[in-house]
């Protein structure tokens, strides 16, 4: 459940990672104008647009390989996920998928979880350090 997961953790995952999650949908054209005009002037790649649906697909069925065809694949797969769950469901399954790797104990100590519902109160840079982890996996 998304109520399970640290409003902090929460937070700090949209801002990371697609802080319009829950007002786009499958695909974020206003990022993904910015990213074309981006990849126009600095290369190709140098800058995504993913969405969280995206970034979900992209980690449970596709693989890393910078392509057209992966994007479009991504897409089209992200549509297809969120024309079956919903935006707290999909978002409950990127943090597990994603970010659930990790626990950091309330006495400093790490350990590796199944599940976010044991995560004790994080610190505000305990959740910022995870949350830039994060996306160093995407």
């Amino acid at each position: 459940e998304t109520a399970d997961i640290p409003e902090r953790m929460q937070d700090a995952i949209l801002a990371t990672e697609d802080n319009r999650f829950f007002e786009h949908g499958a695909v974020d054209f206003r990022r993904l104008i910015g990213a074309v005009v981006s990849n126009l002037t600095s290369g190709f790649g140098s800058q995504g647009a993913s969405t969280i649906s995206q970034q979900l697909i992209k980690r449970t069925f596709l693989d890393d390989n910078k392509s057209v065809k992966r994007k479009v694949q991504e897409a089209y797969l992200a549509y297809k996920l969120e024309q079956n769950y919903d935006k707290e469901s999909i978002f409950t399954m990127y943090v597990n998928r994603i970010y659930v790797i990790i626990i950091v104990g309330s006495d400093g100590t790490t350990s590796f979880q199944g599940s976010h519902s044991t995560a004790p109160s994080l610190s505000v840079y305990t959740v910022l350090t995870l949350a830039g982890a994060g996306k160093s996996l995407i």
